[in-house]
């Protein structure tokens, strides 16, 4: 069940993380020579961050506008798709399906389930993923592929980054939310006077002096 969760969790953040900028892209005429161009400009301000007594927590250059560029790719056969994967080179897959679509998010910096790009020309290798023998899991579910998965011979979708950065003038004030500071101080009065909170649907905390003992309720 603990698994399950993570999956679940795991595929979530996935999703949010591919609804950056997803543009359909055409295939068609796509090569080294004539690539898909996309510019990624990164925003710098000055950022103040306070936390729920109003005090100054921090205050930096950050960045404040993701530099990311999520792709969208058509299968050319949609009999039977079971997955998508792509990657820049390095053969450590990212991606999922979405319908007919392979998607994947392309990343200026560093990520977990992004590619990274560089300034200048990128290649992204891509294939999509079948299985003719698609069954439920009884205790988790969900589908599976009871066969081995056949994949599509591996394509190429070049891309050429343009790359900037923008200073931005002004400062920019971060304050948190009024429901997380309630949300906060709600948990630290559980610590404190050892009541019993309810904190969202599905979790129960039992809060004790000095120790938080977390129930999960299935």
């Amino acid at each position: 069940m603990f698994k399950l969760k993570i999956f679940k969790l795991m595929s979530l953040i996935l999703l949010a993380i591919l609804e950056v900028s997803c543009v359909q892209v055409e295939t068609e005429g796509n090569s080294k020579e004539a690539p898909m161009e996309v510019d990624m400009v990164r925003q710098l301000q000055l950022v103040k961050r306070f936390n729920c007594d109003g005090e100054l927590t921090s205050e930096q250059v950050e960045t404040i506008a993701p530099l990311s560029f999520g792709l969208m790719i058509k299968a050319e056969d949609s009999r039977n798709l079971w997955e998508f994967r792509a990657h820049g080179g390095s053969g450590d897959y990212k991606g999922t399906l979405w319908r007919d679509y392979g998607q994947v998010t392309l990343d200026y910096s560093p990520t977990v389930f992004n590619i990274r790009v560089r300034q200048g020309l990128n290649e992204i290798k891509y294939q999509f993923g079948y299985c003719d023998d698609v069954r439920i899991d009884p205790v988790s579910s969900r589908n599976y592929c009871a066969n081995e998965v056949s994949y599509s011979n591996e394509k190429s979708h070049w891309v050429y980054i343009n790359y900037e950065v923008r200073n931005l003038t002004g400062v920019k004030e971060i304050h948190p939310s009024t429901e997380s500071c309630e949300s906060m101080r709600s948990r630290y009065n559980c610590r404190v006077s050892g009541a019993v909170c309810s904190i969202q649907k599905e979790k129960l905390k039992i809060c004790k002096m000095n120790k938080i003992t977390e129930t999960f309720l299935e």
